[in-house]
């Protein structure tokens, strides 16, 4: 027991002895805050923490938007019933009539003249 008051009064004594600074012997004098201070008005990096808050949520607003347009955009896409007037059905009626028409009409050519030229060389005059 008595070493723990030895101890207690030897450093009691210490703290006595080391020299500290009082706050009346400061040579800089600290003003006290604006009454008219706010650190959401007066401190830079609070204004752009709120500044870089209002973009993300803007933006974050503007990509539901866009998203928004671009799934109307593709249900519109795939409901949109593509109308195709007369002209473009006369045009492939046309187109596939030709197409149809062209083979057989070769094969006849091609038949007629293969068959008059053979007779002619072998002197056949058969005429059809």
């Amino acid at each position: 027991m008595a070493a723990i008051i030895a101890q207690l009064t030897r450093a009691n004594r210490e703290r006595k002895k080391r020299r500290g600074i009082e706050t009346s012997k400061c040579m800089y004098e600290i003003p006290s805050f604006d009454e008219r201070f706010e650190a959401t008005k007066h401190n830079k990096w609070m204004n752009r923490r709120q500044k870089q808050i209002q973009l993300e949520s803007e933006t974050e607003d503007l990509n539901q938007k866009m998203m928004a347009i671009i799934k109307r955009r593709e249900e519109q896409e795939r409901n949109e019933v593509r109308k195709t007037s007369c002209c473009h059905k006369l045009a492939e009626l046309i187109i596939i009539l030709v197409s149809l028409a062209l083979v057989p009409s070769l094969w006849y050519i091609i038949n007629i003249s293969w068959t008059t030229n053979m007779d002619l060389y072998y002197g056949n005059s058969t005429s059809r």
